[in-house]
């Protein structure tokens, strides 16, 4: 079953309230280290002794969690006021305030003018609140088209492989389209759904004016729980999205024949990545990667562990013969991974029809 984990869902947008959460906790721990020493100037005037200060740190960020385009650029000035009080107040020993205060210098980034685009994100969920999306990102590139959207702390979007205006996605097929819908970013233990049947239709995909637009509706399924929600009336319209270069590679040799992968499918399988590399013939090798890729060489692993591989080939499946070679990890920058493979696969239904894969060689994307 596809399950994609939390902590990669729509890695496109800034999680605001989580990054808020870890800014109020160090605030607090830098101001519990510093002695108190009476009060001190403030801006404005005011006089605010260290805990008072710190206070003021927390309201102004909790205040900015909750920002909207409208009133983000206040608020987040407003609490870059906070930390620079606080740092007046409490002293900066360790500089860690400093390098908060730093790191908010651009308000944008938060929520309005942070990437994100205009155009309407908005779908009902059947005995449940609306999505009416307020900060909406997009962009195409080798992994298809990627659509988000969040209000308040709610955040959905969507991923089609292989985008192509008046097509129709089989929501229940991950190979086509995913779906997902997170209701609540600030919270790892929040609910998490992926749709598991329905359709998305992109109406609109215009690659010269790079506007897109659609439709969808269908049952979404919790990752854990496995409860469901019914999604109606969904609809995506004027989403201007941005256009990425090519970062993407994959070449290797099968049985003596050229392969070129064409798409680069990214998928997220409780601990593992797992990564498709797609040629136009309909050829696919797919690796499990662990979550967290490092550099080395590693053997072929038995299907499903990590570092294992499969293969197929005209509709017929093949599984990698463990030990029968090795999957090589050169670099790790940035999510970029590169490397190269070779091994054997076995056709599952008959043991004597074997594919020898060598002089893999890749470059891939596994951020999503």
């Amino acid at each position: 079953m596809f399950v994609m984990t939390k902590k990669h869902m729509m890695k496109h947008l800034l999680n605001l309230k989580c990054i808020l959460i870890a800014l109020i906790v160090v605030s607090f721990s830098a101001c519990e280290n510093e002695p108190l020493e009476g009060e001190f100037a403030a801006s404005g005037g005011a006089n605010l002794t260290c805990e008072q200060a710190a206070q003021a740190t927390v309201s102004a960020g909790l205040a900015l969690s909750d920002a909207t385009t409208e009133n983000v650029d206040q608020l987040c000035n407003t609490y870059s006021l906070a930390i620079e009080q606080q740092i007046t107040s409490c002293g900066d020993e360790t500089g860690v305030l400093q390098q908060l205060l730093d790191s908010i210098e651009d308000c944008s980034a938060f929520v309005g003018g942070g990437g994100s685009t205009s155009g309407i994100f908005d779908f009902d969920i059947v005995d449940g609140d609306a999505f009416e999306g307020v900060s909406i990102s997009a962009v195409s590139n080798e992994d298809g088209l990627l659509v988000d959207a969040t209000v308040g702390t709610r955040q959905a979007g969507f991923q089609i492989f292989n985008p192509v205006q008046g097509t129709t996605y089989d929501l229940s097929d991950p190979d086509q389209a995913i779906l997902l819908y997170d209701t609540d970013i600030s919270n790892e233990e929040s609910d998490v759904f992926f749709a598991i049947s329905g359709s998305l239709t992109l109406s609109t995909y215009n690659t010269n004016t790079n506007i897109a637009g659609g439709s969808f509706s269908g049952v979404m399924q919790e990752f854990f729980t496995e409860s469901t929600i019914t999604v109606e009336n969904g609809i995506f319209q004027n989403i201007e999205f941005s256009v990425e270069e090519p970062v993407n590679s994959c070449t290797a040799t099968i049985d003596g024949a050229g392969f070129n992968a064409s798409l680069f499918p990214v998928v997220f399988v409780q601990e593992t990545i797992q990564v498709t590399f797609d040629d136009d013939m309909g050829r696919q090798i797919r690796i499990i990667f662990p979550d967290n890729i490092t550099e080395g060489t590693y053997d072929l692993a038995a299907t499903p562990e990590i570092y294992s591989a499969t293969y197929t080939e005209s509709d017929v499946d093949y599984t990698g013969v463990e030990n029968s070679g090795s999957i090589v990890i050169t670099n790790v920058e940035n999510d970029v991974v590169t490397g190269s493979f070779n091994f054997d696969v076995v056709n599952d239904g008959d043991p004597e029809d074997v594919i020898v894969i060598t002089s893999g060689e890749f470059v891939i994307d596994v951020s999503f």
